[in-house]
Protein backbone atom coordinates (compact mmCIF):
# COMPACT_ATOMS: atom_id res chain seq x y z
CA UNK A 1 0.00 0.00 0.00
CA UNK A 2 1.76 3.17 -1.23
CA UNK A 3 -0.54 5.29 1.32
CA UNK A 4 1.69 7.07 4.25
CA UNK A 5 1.41 5.53 7.69
CA UNK A 6 2.03 8.56 10.94
CA UNK A 7 3.50 7.67 14.22
CA UNK A 8 1.77 5.23 16.59
CA UNK A 9 0.75 8.69 18.56
CA UNK A 10 -1.08 9.75 16.10
CA UNK A 11 -2.78 7.21 14.73
CA UNK A 12 -6.05 7.29 16.84
CA UNK A 13 -7.58 10.09 15.50
CA UNK A 14 -11.45 8.22 14.68
CA UNK A 15 -13.90 11.31 16.22
CA UNK A 16 -14.64 12.95 12.88
CA UNK A 17 -16.29 9.31 11.98
CA UNK A 18 -20.14 9.91 12.34
CA UNK A 19 -21.52 6.28 12.19
CA UNK A 20 -20.38 5.18 16.08
CA UNK A 21 -20.53 1.22 15.39
CA UNK A 22 -17.06 1.97 12.78
CA UNK A 23 -15.75 4.32 15.20
CA UNK A 24 -15.80 1.68 18.08
CA UNK A 25 -14.56 -0.95 15.99
CA UNK A 26 -11.59 1.03 15.04
CA UNK A 27 -10.41 2.09 18.41
CA UNK A 28 -10.84 -1.86 19.00
CA UNK A 29 -7.96 -2.16 16.77
CA UNK A 30 -4.71 -2.73 18.30
CA UNK A 31 -1.41 -0.10 17.07
CA UNK A 32 0.76 -1.14 14.85
CA UNK A 33 1.60 -4.81 13.41
CA UNK A 34 -0.23 -6.89 10.53
CA UNK A 35 -3.93 -6.52 10.50
CA UNK A 36 -5.98 -8.98 7.90
CA UNK A 37 -9.43 -7.03 7.12
CA UNK A 38 -12.09 -9.81 6.30
CA UNK A 39 -14.98 -8.03 4.03
CA UNK A 40 -12.94 -5.51 3.01
CA UNK A 41 -15.13 -4.04 -0.28
CA UNK A 42 -17.99 -3.36 2.23
CA UNK A 43 -20.36 -4.47 -0.61
CA UNK A 44 -18.68 -2.18 -3.39
CA UNK A 45 -15.11 -0.27 -4.21
CA UNK A 46 -17.12 2.98 -4.08
CA UNK A 47 -17.38 2.88 -0.49
CA UNK A 48 -13.81 3.74 -0.69
CA UNK A 49 -15.04 7.65 -0.79
CA UNK A 50 -17.55 7.08 2.52
CA UNK A 51 -16.50 8.41 6.00
CA UNK A 52 -17.42 4.56 7.24
CA UNK A 53 -15.39 2.61 5.08
CA UNK A 54 -13.10 0.69 7.88
CA UNK A 55 -10.38 -0.27 5.29
CA UNK A 56 -8.58 2.93 4.52
CA UNK A 57 -8.81 3.75 8.08
CA UNK A 58 -6.87 0.68 8.88
CA UNK A 59 -3.65 1.90 7.57
CA UNK A 60 -3.79 4.89 9.96
CA UNK A 61 -3.18 2.07 12.68
CA UNK A 62 -1.23 -0.94 11.66
CA UNK A 63 1.92 -0.91 9.74
CA UNK A 64 0.85 -3.28 7.39
CA UNK A 65 -2.86 -3.93 6.08
CA UNK A 66 -4.40 -6.44 4.02
CA UNK A 67 -7.65 -7.03 2.64
CA UNK A 68 -9.53 -9.74 2.09
CA UNK A 69 -12.76 -10.02 -0.13
CA UNK A 70 -14.90 -12.49 -2.65
CA UNK A 71 -15.72 -9.90 -4.74
CA UNK A 72 -13.26 -10.14 -7.36
CA UNK A 73 -14.14 -7.15 -9.61
CA UNK A 74 -13.95 -4.90 -6.39
CA UNK A 75 -10.68 -6.27 -5.25
CA UNK A 76 -9.54 -5.53 -8.42
CA UNK A 77 -10.54 -2.00 -8.45
CA UNK A 78 -8.71 -1.37 -4.62
CA UNK A 79 -5.75 -3.10 -5.85
CA UNK A 80 -5.78 -0.62 -9.08
CA UNK A 81 -5.94 2.38 -6.49
CA UNK A 82 -2.90 1.25 -4.56
CA UNK A 83 -4.42 -1.19 -2.12
CA UNK A 84 -3.40 -4.28 -0.75
CA UNK A 85 -6.20 -7.05 -1.34
CA UNK A 86 -6.76 -10.49 -2.19
CA UNK A 87 -9.67 -12.06 -3.84
CA UNK A 88 -10.71 -14.70 -1.14
CA UNK A 89 -13.40 -17.04 0.07
CA UNK A 90 -13.84 -15.85 4.02
CA UNK A 91 -15.53 -19.27 4.18
CA UNK A 92 -12.29 -20.90 3.57
CA UNK A 93 -9.09 -19.11 2.85
CA UNK A 94 -5.48 -20.05 3.05
CA UNK A 95 -2.60 -16.88 3.04
CA UNK A 96 0.36 -18.94 4.56
CA UNK A 97 0.87 -16.72 6.76
CA UNK A 98 -0.43 -15.51 10.33
CA UNK A 99 -1.61 -11.29 11.78
CA UNK A 100 -1.68 -9.38 14.52
CA UNK A 101 -4.95 -8.10 14.27
CA UNK A 102 -7.71 -9.71 12.13
CA UNK A 103 -10.83 -7.34 11.01
CA UNK A 104 -14.10 -8.42 10.93
CA UNK A 105 -16.67 -5.85 11.07
CA UNK A 106 -20.55 -6.65 10.06
CA UNK A 107 -19.40 -10.03 8.12
CA UNK A 108 -20.33 -13.17 9.99
CA UNK A 109 -24.25 -12.31 9.74
CA UNK A 110 -23.93 -12.83 5.58
CA UNK A 111 -22.37 -16.46 6.25
CA UNK A 112 -23.76 -19.72 5.32
CA UNK A 113 -20.32 -21.33 6.74
CA UNK A 114 -19.40 -19.78 9.98
CA UNK A 115 -17.42 -22.63 11.00
CA UNK A 116 -15.41 -22.90 8.00
CA UNK A 117 -14.73 -18.64 8.90
CA UNK A 118 -13.87 -18.99 12.28
CA UNK A 119 -11.62 -22.45 11.54
CA UNK A 120 -9.52 -20.04 8.66
CA UNK A 121 -9.74 -16.56 11.27
CA UNK A 122 -8.05 -18.74 13.85
CA UNK A 123 -5.35 -20.27 11.26
CA UNK A 124 -3.88 -16.93 10.25
CA UNK A 125 -4.40 -15.25 13.48
CA UNK A 126 -0.66 -14.71 15.08
CA UNK A 127 -0.69 -16.70 19.19
CA UNK A 128 -0.60 -13.50 20.78
CA UNK A 129 -3.09 -11.66 18.29
CA UNK A 130 -6.25 -9.79 18.50
CA UNK A 131 -9.68 -10.76 16.38
CA UNK A 132 -11.98 -8.00 16.36
CA UNK A 133 -15.36 -8.84 15.13
CA UNK A 134 -19.09 -6.70 15.25
CA UNK A 135 -22.18 -7.89 14.05
CA UNK A 136 -26.07 -6.19 14.37
CA UNK A 137 -27.68 -7.10 18.26
CA UNK A 138 -30.14 -9.19 17.63
CA UNK A 139 -32.09 -7.53 20.07
CA UNK A 140 -31.86 -3.73 19.82
CA UNK A 141 -35.31 -2.49 20.72
CA UNK A 142 -36.52 -1.15 17.31
CA UNK A 143 -36.57 -4.40 15.73
CA UNK A 144 -39.19 -5.46 18.71
CA UNK A 145 -41.28 -2.88 18.29
CA UNK A 146 -41.63 -3.43 14.77
CA UNK A 147 -43.27 -6.80 15.99
CA UNK A 148 -45.22 -5.54 18.42
CA UNK A 149 -46.75 -3.07 15.65
CA UNK A 150 -47.25 -5.87 13.14
CA UNK A 151 -45.12 -4.29 10.71
CA UNK A 152 -42.16 -5.86 9.04
CA UNK A 153 -38.88 -6.02 11.04
CA UNK A 154 -35.94 -4.49 9.71
CA UNK A 155 -33.37 -6.84 7.92
CA UNK A 156 -30.56 -6.51 5.31
CA UNK A 157 -32.18 -8.93 2.65
CA UNK A 158 -28.57 -10.63 2.59
CA UNK A 159 -28.05 -11.22 6.50
CA UNK A 160 -28.65 -15.16 7.27
CA UNK A 161 -27.98 -15.15 10.89
CA UNK A 162 -28.39 -13.04 14.13
CA UNK A 163 -26.12 -13.17 17.62
CA UNK A 164 -26.87 -11.79 20.79
CA UNK A 165 -24.45 -11.90 23.50
CA UNK A 166 -24.84 -15.69 24.56
CA UNK A 167 -24.90 -17.45 20.94
CA UNK A 168 -21.65 -15.20 20.12
CA UNK A 169 -19.46 -16.29 23.22
CA UNK A 170 -20.79 -20.15 22.39
CA UNK A 171 -20.02 -19.68 18.86
CA UNK A 172 -16.71 -18.69 19.63
CA UNK A 173 -15.35 -20.50 22.31
CA UNK A 174 -16.53 -24.00 20.09
CA UNK A 175 -14.06 -23.03 17.37
CA UNK A 176 -11.16 -22.23 20.40
CA UNK A 177 -11.81 -18.26 20.59
CA UNK A 178 -11.66 -17.15 24.05
CA UNK A 179 -13.32 -13.35 24.42
CA UNK A 180 -11.20 -10.91 25.81
CA UNK A 181 -13.89 -8.11 25.48
CA UNK A 182 -17.57 -7.35 24.54
CA UNK A 183 -19.80 -4.50 24.66
CA UNK A 184 -22.82 -3.01 22.66
CA UNK A 185 -22.34 -0.52 20.49
CA UNK A 186 -24.20 3.26 20.87
CA UNK A 187 -26.82 3.84 18.07
CA UNK A 188 -25.88 6.28 15.63
CA UNK A 189 -29.30 7.60 15.05
CA UNK A 190 -31.30 9.06 17.73
CA UNK A 191 -34.46 7.16 18.78
CA UNK A 192 -35.89 4.91 21.56
CA UNK A 193 -32.93 2.62 21.11
CA UNK A 194 -30.39 5.40 21.44
CA UNK A 195 -32.27 6.47 24.86
CA UNK A 196 -32.35 2.81 26.15
CA UNK A 197 -28.64 2.63 25.79
CA UNK A 198 -28.27 5.76 27.58
CA UNK A 199 -30.18 4.67 30.07
CA UNK A 200 -27.70 1.55 30.56
CA UNK A 201 -30.24 -1.39 29.31
CA UNK A 202 -27.39 -1.40 26.73
CA UNK A 203 -28.73 -5.64 25.84
CA UNK A 204 -32.01 -3.93 24.10
CA UNK A 205 -30.43 -0.70 23.39
CA UNK A 206 -27.13 -1.56 21.75
CA UNK A 207 -26.95 -1.71 17.89
CA UNK A 208 -23.77 -3.90 17.64
CA UNK A 209 -22.40 -6.64 19.55
CA UNK A 210 -18.13 -5.56 19.42
CA UNK A 211 -15.81 -8.65 20.30
CA UNK A 212 -12.21 -8.78 20.73
CA UNK A 213 -11.15 -12.40 21.06
CA UNK A 214 -7.54 -14.31 21.37
CA UNK A 215 -7.05 -17.54 19.49
CA UNK A 216 -7.43 -18.74 23.57
CA UNK A 217 -3.72 -20.74 22.93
Amino acid sequence: MSHDTTAATDRRSFGHISNLRTRALLEAVPVGGSILDIGCVQHDAAAEHSNEWVHKYLYEIGDEVLGLDYLEDDVETLTDRGYDAVCADAQNFDLDRTFDTIVAGEIIEHLADLGGFLESVHRHLAPDGTFVLSTPNAWTFHRFRQALLRQDVSCNPEHICWFDERTIRQLLARHGFAIDRLEYVRPTEPGLSRLLYDLGRETIGGASLLVTASSGE
